[in-house]
């Protein structure tokens, strides 16, 4: 029986990708939760911050690929995209209150 962690979720996960360059079959043990996003950004061939956790899960594609495709990190970060206010007054009221509604606030 899998173990489970005190909340009942296992620790485990599934990643699945494809597309073109991902290669077939592999899996892998070192991967972490926060690996996904720059993996993914890499993937849509978008700059990665350089402040992102996590890293590119280069060994998912063809080395041919990454050697002529290496990931671009732009000197935008996470830190400053946050500070902005991508909501409205409005919105972030209504945000608040779905948030408050379902006992997270």
């Amino acid at each position: 029986m899998p173990t489970s962690t005190p909340s009942g979720h296992r620790p485990e996960g599934i990643l699945i990708m494809t597309g073109p360059h991902v290669q077939r079959g592999i899996s892998f043990d070192d991967v972490n939760i926060v690996d996904v996003a720059p993996t993914v950004l890499y993937a849509a061939g978008v700059s990665i911050p350089r402040d992102m956790d996590g890293r590119v899960l280069t060994e998912m594609f063809e080395r041919d690929f990454m050697a002529s495709h290496p990931a671009i990190y732009s000197d935008r970060t996470m830190r400053s995209e946050a500070r902005e206010r991508p909501y409205s007054a409005e919105e972030e009221e209504q945000l608040m209150r779905r948030l408050r509604d379902f006992g997270y606030v």
